[in-house]
């Protein structure tokens, strides 16, 4: 049986909770040796939302699997494949009209059976769930400042600015960042990481060159896991 690896990562935070793409990778491509399944395709996404499908490895995998002849999709987790119940079930039966299963490793779903179906409803709404209360409590959060008329102090980070009042995204220091997170992701040591940006002549926030110490706080700031 043809089957097609699809991972993901939206930080670099996964990293370094043992799903980065290299790890989603490895793990995949055992389960696939142990059903006896032939690889034909890898596809990644890296840096993009859970909560949508508008991702371009996801679209090429699609488009590739008639001629690919493929008739598995695996995931590492059914978070990096979706966060949004709807969507997930929608594009989870788009792959099953064209005659695709769907396995995710870490739930052990596989739409080929009736109850794996039926359980992945159950483990989508799960997944749905702990992203919008997530994204509730930073909404609170933000809702509570504004409220009591805070304001951002201190220095904004790479990919910010400062109105006064909270603080406002800079598109073009937005993909510097994500260019951080989809390195680290790769395995990508810190000086790997700043040697890549210096010598593509990205500067920092205030103009100067990066530095290892400068990708620690940038990687372990808080701020970007909303991105």
């Amino acid at each position: 049986m043809n089957a097609v690896i699809y991972t993901r990562v939206s930080h670099a935070n996964q990293a370094d909770k043992g799903s980065s793409i290299p790890v989603q990778k490895t793990q995949l491509e055992a389960y696939a040796a142990s059903k006896g399944m032939v690889i034909v395709g890898s596809y990644e996404d890296q840096a993009y939302t859970g909560r949508n499908f508008d991702r371009p490895g996801y679209k090429q995998m699609l488009s590739e699997a008639q001629s690919k002849e493929v008739k598995a999709v695996l995931v590492y987790s059914l978070s990096r494949f979706g966060r949004n119940t709807v969507a997930v079930l929608e594009q989870v039966n788009e792959l099953k009209s064209k005659g695709i299963s769907f396995h995710a490793l870490d739930v052990g779903v596989d739409t080929a059976s009736p109850i794996g179906a039926v359980f992945l409803t159950i483990v989508a709404a799960l997944a749905q769930l702990e992203s919008d209360q997530t994204s509730k409590r930073i909404r609170d959060v933000q809702s509570d400042r504004k409220s009591k008329g805070s304001t951002y102090c201190g220095n904004p980070p790479l990919g910010f600015r400062n109105n006064g009042r909270e603080l406002i995204q800079v598109p073009s220091e937005i993909e510097v960042v994500r260019t951080i997170f989809s390195l680290k992701s790769e395995g990508k040591t810190l000086n790997e990481i700043a040697k890549h940006l210096n010598r593509s002549k990205i500067k920092g926030k205030n103009g100067g060159s990066f530095q290892p110490a400068t990708i620690t706080k940038i990687l372990n700031n808080k701020i970007y896991e909303i991105l």
